[in-house]
């Protein structure tokens, strides 16, 4: 790097000790004079002690708003317009108190008077005042500014990895939710093919006692027709059985009443 006149680096070398200086004196006064001072919490303590505020309004609105939709129930369909009227008016809170949460929420976090900005900002501070009196020796003793430079472009590049970081972890943020979608719309058709599967399970049970209870009213069918046949077929040969007996009998008497008469006949025709 060029060397600088030397009256540019005794005016920058002024500015650079008055600047060092300035900072030395802040970090020794800041900090204490904030944590000591009486008032330091009503300081920064309005803005959270408003949301507070707002949100205890919030909450007995809501409080009376759950009360009145009951009463309103109890009215029945006369009171539905109101009921949904209700019902917005309690979105409406909700909404108001989930904002309420996150300003909180902020405002702690941003709270200068807390352990981890305070030291954030003493960091950053020594960090600032140190790069400073390195510069401050090197432009008195060589009339340059590399270190500076040098710190400059280190912070730069520290930027450029950290918001490298930052796009990774929004990719992989990005792909994880991807993934939970994925994951979603697989579990929903294993669902839905789990809940189709149980129906036709269901239905084959269905059909399945549907041929049972057929199968066993056709067997009861088919084995009283069978009893009704072989009834049927024992009572026609009863009746044949009975009518071959009685044309036997008649054959018999008939037959017997011809050997009487062809005996009486012949008895008639010796005596002659």
């Amino acid at each position: 790097m060029a060397t600088l006149p030397q009256l540019d680096a005794i005016h920058l070398a002024t500015v650079l000790d008055d600047t060092i200086d300035q900072l030395a004196v802040l970090g020794k006064i800041m900090p204490q004079t904030l944590e000591n001072r009486p008032d330091a919490n009503d300081i920064v303590g309005d803005e959270i002690g408003d949301i507070l505020e707002s949100q205890r309004n919030l909450e007995t609105r809501y409080e009376q708003l759950i009360l009145k939709r009951a009463e309103l129930r109890e009215g029945g369909r006369k009171e539905q317009l109101k009921v949904q009227e209700n019902n917005q008016e309690i979105g409406d809170v909700i909404g108001g108190l989930r904002l309420k949460t996150n300003h909180f929420s902020k405002a702690l976090k941003q709270n200068p008077l807390t352990p981890d900005n305070l030291a954030k900002v003493q960091k950053d501070r020594q960090y600032v005042q140190d790069i400073l009196s390195a510069t401050l020796q090197e432009m008195r003793e060589q009339q340059q500014f590399t270190s500076l430079v040098k710190a400059v472009t280190l912070e730069q590049d520290n930027k450029t990895q950290l918001q490298n970081t930052i796009l990774k972890e929004e990719e992989g943020r990005k792909r994880i939710k991807m993934l939970q979608r994925q994951i979603m719309n697989i579990k929903t058709e294993r669902e839905e093919e789990i809940q189709q599967r149980d129906e036709m399970i269901a239905h084959l049970k269905d059909q399945l006692q549907e041929m049972k209870a057929k199968t066993n009213m056709e067997g009861k069918y088919v084995q009283k027709d069978a009893e009704v046949t072989v009834q049927q077929t024992q009572k026609h040969c009863f009746l044949t059985d009975k009518q071959l007996k009685e044309e036997i009998d008649v054959s018999t008497e008939r037959n017997f009443h011809l050997r009487i008469l062809y005996f009486m006949t012949t008895m008639s025709c010796g005596q002659t």
